[in-house]
Formats: structure tokens, C-alpha cells, sequence
């Protein structure tokens, strides 16, 4: 878990990483010629996933404005779902400076402290619903909205999960556990959609698409 407090962010490297690992989830050719961790694959939890073309900056830039002046200005707590190694989480406490920043990512924790003003969630949502089907995405997404006023999401696109499935083949490895059950091929309306009926989570804002062609929502609670 990755804290930040009074401009300071201590982190704790993700366990069973290699070093010298990365495939990025929307990019066939990105390291090819590294050395692979099946993990990565099946889990989105890559090493060194900043390094590759998907900076910090590439999303920061498409929302720099809109912290700076507006209705976020005060954000008492954050919270980085997914936040890998904590470069972004970083960035965005240096944004937004809330009293408070945490990052999570794969382990035995969720979201253990709430609420949270916001919390964020990038480039995470195909992972859990590879993983945990239709009913595991819907779950994620009540239980994030529940835990914050503003919920900032960057969903990946079904040619994104196309694209783990085809990794996935090409080395080897089993499908993720819920691929064969996922019934939601337009993950990112769905997750619009469902945030706005079944979350009582208002669309406030479409900062348009990252380098890497995925858009960024950001929502607040009725």
C-alpha cells in the first residue's frame, strides 16, 4: 500500500515482481523481448508499466485544469485504486493535495479506510472483470462509488480485453478465471451506465483520451 501525507509518499513495491518485466494491456509489440511474468497477463499488475509510453503526464495533462481551478480544489482524502507503483498516485496527490493519499493494489487489502473525497481508478476495470466476471465488475464499481464523492475511471474498451486474450494465448497461459462467463462487451458503457442508475454517481466531466486511446469520467454522488 502506497501512502501520501504532508507531501511525503512512502511506498511498498507490489510482492512477486520481477524486475525487468512489462507488457503494457493495450499494446502488442511492447516488450517483446523482455523477460515475461504470467501475473502481468493475467492481472494487469506489470513492472515498470510507466516506463513504456503511458507516463504519469499522458493523463495528468487531460485534467491538470480542471483540479487547478475547479469544484475539486479540496480533497480532504485520496484514494489510487490499481495504483501499481505509485508514480501516478504521486502525481495526482501533487495535483489535487489532499491532507491524505492512498494507493492500493493487488494483495490481500481492498478499501480498508473510507470514505474518501475521491478515488481513482485507471486502466483496472478489465482486470477485475476478467477475473471476476459480470457480477465481480458490478460489485467493484457499488463498492467504490459507496466509498467516495467524486470517482475518477478510466475503463479499458473490449478491444483491450480482445488484446490480454491474445497475450495470453501467444505465451501459453490459461485464460483469465471468469473470461468464458463475461456477458458485457461494451465494458465501457456499461460501467457509464451503471455508476449513473445503479450508483446514484452523476457523469461530471469527459476529459477525452489518453495516449494510449482510453477516455477518463469523472463522476460525482447525487
Amino acid at each position: 500500500m502506497l501512502r501520501a501525507n504532508a507531501g511525503e509518499v512512502k511506498g511498498r513495491k507490489k510482492q512477486d515482481m520481477a524486475e525487468n518485466v512489462v507488457e503494457d494491456d493495450d499494446n502488442d509489440d511492447v516488450g517483446e523481448s523482455l523477460q515475461l511474468r504470467d501475473n502481468g497477463h493475467l492481472l494487469g499488475n506489470y513492472s515498470k508499466y510507466y516506463e513504456f509510453g503511458n507516463s504519469p503526464d499522458s493523463r495528468i495533462q487531460l485534467f491538470r485544469e480542471h483540479f487547478l481551478i475547479g469544484n475539486l480544489v479540496s480533497i480532504a482524502s485520496y484514494c489510487d485504486l490499481g495504483c501499481n507503483s505509485g508514480e501516478l498516485t504521486y502525481e495526482m496527490s501533487l495535483l489535487c493535495k489532499p491532507v491524505r493519499a492512498v494507493g492500493v493494489d493487488i494483495d490481500q487489502h481492498l478499501i480498508q479506510e473510507a470514505p474518501f473525497t475521491l478515488i481513482s481508478c485507471f486502466a483496472t476495470t478489465m482486470w477485475i472483470h476478467l477475473n471476476a466476471g459480470d457480477d465481480g465488475l458490478q460489485r467493484f464499481l457499488k463498492l467504490a462509488s459507496s466509498k467516495c464523492r467524486y470517482l475518477l475511471i478510466e475503463p479499458q474498451p473490449y478491444h483491450c480485453y480482445r488484446r490480454a486474450w491474445k497475450r495470453c494465448r501467444k505465451l501459453g497461459l490459461s485464460l483469465p478465471f471468469k473470461t468464458k462467463d463475461i456477458k458485457i462487451t461494451r465494458p465501457e458503457v456499461f460501467i457509464l451506465e451503471f455508476l449513473s442508475n445503479e450508483c446514484s454517481m452523476n457523469l461530471v466531466k469527459n476529459f477525452g483520451t489518453t495516449s494510449w486511446d482510453r477516455s477518463i469520467f469523472l463522476h460525482e454522488r447525487m
